[in-house]
């Protein structure tokens, strides 16, 4: 969303100076591709605006180990995927807090390859699908 919004307020802006000025004794204001490359790292790098406002939350027998292979019953109460699948996602009111859960399973699985790869994707597809975040 943060990459979205900035080539929307550049071109937005771009187009907008385009359309009130004259073209012929003033030129829309341009940014240099390093200058928008290095926007885009800066903005990048940075937490969502609402990070801080939204706690970590999670039912208390949520398996945070989220194996790779889970062979029981469905139960959203105690599997990551399930919880994501039946909780998170069809409410927009917590899509926000399953990023964050999300990203919470990233850090601590930061040694497993797999589930660090599982989670990046997952991370990476909530912002996508959820948020619109195209960055």
């Amino acid at each position: 969303m943060r990459l979205a919004r900035l080539v929307a307020v550049v071109v937005g802006i771009g187009s907008l100076y385009a359309g009130l000025c004259d073209a012929q004794s003033q030129t829309p204001a341009k940014r240099t591709r390093v200058e928008v490359e290095a926007l885009i790292r800066q903005v990048g790098t940075t937490q969502p605006d609402w990070w801080d406002s939204v706690p970590l939350a999670y039912p208390p027998t949520l398996d945070l180990d989220w194996p790779l292979r889970d062979n029981g019953p469905w139960d959203a109460r105690r599997n990551v995927g399930q919880y994501l699948w039946d909780v998170v996602n069809p409410n927009p009111d917590r899509w926000r807090e399953g990023i964050k859960l999300v990203n919470h399973l990233m850090i601590r699985n930061k040694d497993d390859r797999a589930k660090l790869a599982r989670s990046t994707e997952t991370l990476g597809r909530m912002f996508h699908d959820l948020m619109e975040d195209y960055a």
